[in-house]
């Protein structure tokens, strides 16, 4: 069975990336893995523009990080699950991987744990690399990649 990796960019047309894929995992024996992936540090650049523990106690600003934490978590799920339904709208069914972490190793590790064929990076026409995805990350990602990595 070909088992493929997909990573999209924020402000990646579905529709538009469906069918550029579609003649990459074809076949009766395919499945597309669509990897989510949220940055950990995220709610930690948040607190730092809120204040210090100074400003609002130590308790406080634990209390509020784990709040904000959940809140991410719950909003990411969300964004996974609305990009599953829209590939599945457009005929392509996969299956879904929440990860919290950096990028480049998320998408390493999950490549791995499922024995990738084939890793997939969609980057929105809007954004490039340059803002959603540093070309660092995706040097890591092809230097050490366990199979073909395409970038769309």
């Amino acid at each position: 069975m070909k088992k493929a990796i997909l990573y999209i960019s924020r402000g990646t047309e579905v529709p538009k990336f469906v069918k550029e894929i579609y003649p990459l995992i074809q076949g009766e024996e395919s499945q597309l893995y669509l990897l989510y992936v949220l940055e950990e540090e995220s709610t930690e650049k948040l607190l730092g523009r809120i204040g210090d523990t100074g400003f609002m106690g130590e308790k406080t600003l634990e209390a509020l990080k784990e709040i904000l934490h959940q809140e991410y978590l719950k909003r990411g799920q969300g964004e996974m699950d609305n990009l599953l339904a829209q590939f599945k709208e457009n005929g392509l069914s996969t299956i879904g991987l929440f990860k919290v972490g950096r990028v480049s190793e998320q998408v390493l590790q999950a490549a791995t744990e499922i024995g990738a064929d084939l890793i997939i990076i969609g980057q929105s026409k809007k954004y490039r690399f340059s803002k959603t995805f540093p070309p660092s990350e995706l040097r890591l990602i092809q230097t050490h990649a366990p199979c073909p990595v395409k970038i769309i």
